[in-house]
């Protein structure tokens, strides 16, 4: 993997009152005559395969803030630089199997002394995916492996940096021993040699003592509406919820154990709102699956005192409800039951206005005017789904219409299924007889009718235990030997 990294000649503060590093920010050369271009002539560095770089058009490269004019040529900082001052020299690494590095030596350091590292770095061209530029403090002066730039270590210091990115790394280093040390800049993380290549621009390498300060009071955040459980796709954010005493801030995000996405350590005393979603698709996860689980930490520092806390989240499942209904007509009165599969700790809301958790199941009375029903299933993550079922209701004609003079002009429609009984009694009132029947032609078969011969008479139809085969929709029908002069009701 190659790295493109650019050294600002910007004074710093830092450097002069911590003298750990020597020409941390390449303000001299050891020599403007011999190779100008190969970072020995940097005082106390030393590289393996790394150059200078120059514009052979004398633009600046790729736009970058830590910018490169041909040789010499000083070039002052563009304003989305926080610093300021003049930039004109960088270097190059060319790609081998691993990363590649620069180093340099340091002052003698104390052993058991806290120290903080620190330089800018900012990616010019690369994937946007996770990269990391990172630091390696030791005793032994590690050199160039064949072929393998330098033996895999565990850095102290390693800051995700994506496409675009101009921030401020820095970290803690306590020595086991005393004495001179080597600082090493690079990429320890093993990459086959198809990688694609990362270039970084780095300015300002400090070390300097940490103030003896105190650990961070406290620190604790939530989430949005204190949920622990989302959907996929909801924007959500980590809150801070008091924390206090300190300097510095990182939120990281792991996946059983695996590093997702970082912010690296901020420099603040207060803590700003953490977008989640994005937070992890700058690790190069580009969505989120039912069921997934993620663990944030939020770690906050005073000098290199630093405390953390933890917090798992995951993201729910949408709910597939599916209304259970044997698809069979009702009849106009008739009372049935309706089910949800789901589990019983979600909350149902039903169309008819009921909802409840748990309420997986409601019965009904089949009226005409509604032949469908919804039921919107939420878990308590709040993701939700809807299911509607569609009711043939059969309308029973069996409220007492007034008719006058209209020879079968009353109905009465059933649909019937196997098993069912069905009974309904009639009346009517006329005058003089009117000799009113109902279907007096054509009964279903197994069933019985009282007929109404009188004024004033009650019939009856009864049909119980109605065959298989008999099921389906009924109409029966009422006739007279009405004058159109008299009523039948």
């Amino acid at each position: 993997m190659r790295y493109l990294i650019l050294f600002t000649l910007i004074l710093s503060s830092r450097l002069i009152l911590a003298q750990y590093i020597n020409n941390g920010s390449f303000e001299q050369l050891n020599s403007t005559t011999v190779d100008v271009y190969h970072l020995e002539n940097a005082v106390g560095w030393s590289d393996d395969d790394v150059f200078y770089g120059t514009s052979p058009t004398g633009t600046n490269w790729w736009g970058s803030s830590d910018c490169l004019n041909p040789y010499w040529t000083p070039s002052v900082a563009p304003p989305e630089d926080p610093r300021t001052g003049i930039v004109n020299l960088g270097m190059r690494l060319q790609e081998q199997k691993y990363g590649e590095y620069a180093k340099t030596a340091t002052l003698p350091l104390t052993a058991g002394n806290d120290y903080i590292i620190e330089f800018w770095v900012k990616q010019v061209q690369g994937p946007p995916t996770l990269n990391h530029i990172q630091a390696y403090i030791s005793t032994d002066n590690l050199g160039h492996v064949i072929d393998n730039d330098i033996p895999l270590v565990v850095p102290q210091i390693s800051e995700h940096v994506s496409y675009g990115d101009y921030k401020k790394v820095t970290g803690c280093f306590t020595p086991t021993t005393s004495g001179v040390h080597y600082l090493i800049i690079g990429n320890f993380e093993v990459k086959d040699e198809d990688s694609p290549r990362v270039y970084i621009f780095i300015d300002d390498v400090a070390m300097y003592d940490a103030s003896p300060v105190p650990a961070p009071n406290s620190v604790d955040f939530d989430f949005t509406n204190n949920q622990t459980s989302f959907c996929p796709g909801d924007l959500f954010f980590a809150i801070d919820n008091g924390s206090s005493g300190f300097s510095h801030y990182n939120w990281t995000i792991e996946q059983s154990g695996v590093l997702v996405g970082e912010t690296g350590w901020i420099e603040s005393t207060t803590i700003a709102d953490e977008y989640i979603p994005g937070l992890i698709s700058s690790g190069g996860i580009a969505s989120v699956q039912e069921g997934e689980c993620f663990d944030l930490t939020l770690h906050v520092r005073n000098g290199c005192e630093v405390i953390s806390t933890t917090k798992t989240f995951c993201y729910d499942e949408f709910p597939d409800p599916s209304i259970i209904f044997d698809g069979q007509p009702v009849c106009e009165g008739q009372s049935f039951d309706l089910e949800v599969t789901g589990d019983n700790g979600w909350t149902y809301s039903w169309s008819n206005g009921q909802s409840g958790v748990g309420l997986r199941e409601i019965t009904e009375t089949a009226t005409p005017n509604v032949t469908q029903y919804t039921v919107t299933v939420t878990t308590p993550a709040g993701c939700q789904s809807t299911e509607t079922v569609n009711i043939v209701v059969h309308t029973n004609n069996n409220t007492p219409p007034f008719y006058s003079g209209i020879d079968g002009g009353i109905e009465f429609t059933a649909y019937v299924n196997a098993g069912d009984d069905l009974t309904f009694s009639y009346w009517v009132a006329d005058s003089p007889n009117e000799n009113v029947f109902l279907g007096s032609n054509g009964l279903p078969s197994g069933s019985t009718l009282t007929p109404i011969n009188g004024n004033a008479a009650q019939g009856i139809f009864q049909w119980n235990n109605i065959p298989d085969n008999a099921e389906g929709l009924y109409t029966f029908n009422a006739t007279s030997n009405c004058k159109s002069s008299n009523n039948v009701y």
